[in-house]
């Protein structure tokens, strides 16, 4: 990717966006974490209507896997702590 320059002249950085309307899409934005100059330009086209159907859901199942797994390592954590 190439790099660009904020508004305040600083290297962008890029993050990735989880929203609905543009699940894993990426973005440049301002690197300054206090009095951020609002600079912002997608660094990739717009995915397709498939990727932005299926995405959401994986990432749900994900998310779901994740609190399964932390549930049962809490379980476990107080089953063999007696």
């Amino acid at each position: 990717m190439e790099a660009r320059n904020c508004f305040c002249g600083h290297q962008a950085i890029i993050r990735t966006s989880w929203t609905q309307a543009n699940p894993g899409r990426r973005f440049y934005c301002c690197a300054r974490t206090v009095q951020k100059c609002g600079y912002f330009g997608w660094a990739e086209p717009q995915l397709c209507a498939r990727a932005m159907e299926i995405i959401p859901g994986l990432l749900n199942n994900m998310n779901n896997l994740r609190a399964s797994a932390r549930e049962m390592q809490i379980k476990f954590a107080n089953s063999s702590s007696y």
